[in-house]
């Protein structure tokens, strides 16, 4: 698993993958937490908000996940990839309503949204999701 930090608008990753993250200092740094997705996958999620008052404008949600014991992986095949920074990703992205965002009870999007209005902020009526992995 990822030893990230969080300070402000930068979060650092110190392995798996090293990396820092800088977002626009407009960004308010709302929180992270470690989720347990399934037995054997924990997920370290961190959350920036350009928020109007409580209304969410934009959301930067970084997440590491990573096995904790057993195995399995992810297929990403069929996403089409881009590179950043030398880096490929996988990339996909996704219109749909704010009903639909926190998933499956237990999900990482419906932990992510317990955080988030747990902190006071509100999604809009409609969001577009880009996922990069």
């Amino acid at each position: 698993m990822c030893s990230t930090r969080g300070d402000g608008t930068t979060i650092v990753s110190d392995t798996l993958p090293v990396a820092q993250l800088e977002f626009d200092s407009v960004l308010t740094y709302v929180g992270t937490q470690t989720i347990m997705l399934s037995a054997t996958t924990r997920a370290e999620q961190h959350f920036l908000v350009e928020a109007d008052g409580s209304r969410i404008r934009r959301l930067f949600w970084v997440q590491f996940e990573g096995k904790v014991g057993g195995s399995g992986t992810y297929d990403y095949s069929r996403d089409p990839t881009i590179e950043i920074d030398g880096r490929p990703f996988h990339t996909n992205f996704r219109f749909y309503p704010t009903p639909d965002f926190a998933g499956r009870a237990g999900s990482d999007g419906d932990q992510a949204q317990q955080l988030l209005e747990g902190a006071g902020y509100v999604l809009g009526a409609d969001l577009a999701r880009v996922r990069l992995v």
